[in-house]
């Protein structure tokens, strides 16, 4: 339970993708190849990351057909609506937001 609470909590911390590869060699050290639920946390940790680097504010999916809208710290903000790949379009929302 401590080791797991202590990965959540450097997940959450990681600020560059070179952090989130860190604690995913360390995962693949200890336990080997990390479960598809570990993954996707690594993709969660990796796109916060990014968003920390370009001034992203806030991030919000939510609604039965994913909405995706982002606060930027620079006053502006971003919203996208309708049936898409969110992980996908996350990634290419934090690379328009910036520019």
């Amino acid at each position: 339970e401590r080791l797991r609470l202590e990965i959540y909590k450097r997940l959450a911390e990681v600020r560059t993708d070179a952090d989130v590869d860190e604690v995913r060699a360390e995962l693949v050290d200890r336990y080997g190849s990390p479960p598809e639920a570990v993954e996707s946390l690594l993709v969660v940790a990796r796109f916060r990351a990014r968003c920390r680097q370009v001034g992203v504010k806030e991030v919000t999916v939510a609604g039965k057909l994913p909405e995706l809208y982002l606060r930027l710290q620079r006053g502006s903000d971003l919203e996208f609506r309708g049936g898409f790949n969110v992980p996908s379009l996350m990634f290419d929302a934090v690379a328009i937001a910036g520019k």
